[in-house]
């Protein structure tokens, strides 16, 4: 179980984008607010951390339809 990050292409404005997500398909909470994801991507340097949670993405997720 482990997070993993991936820089996405830049966009037309030069905003380096990362995605965050889980290798072992649990859905990620975000430290900062508490919310919960399938996946997020984020501007880099936005600040914001991720940890792994016990609970498995669903195929009914709205983030995973």
């Amino acid at each position: 179980m482990a997070l993993v990050s991936n820089y996405l292409p830049e966009r037309a404005d030069g905003a380096r984008l990362i995605k965050t997500y889980s290798d072992s398909g649990m859905m990620i909470r975000q430290v900062q607010t508490g919310v919960l994801y399938t996946r997020a991507i984020d501007v880099e340097g936005s600040g914001f951390t991720y940890v792994e949670t016990d609970t498995p993405v669903s195929e009914n997720t709205p983030e995973s339809l």
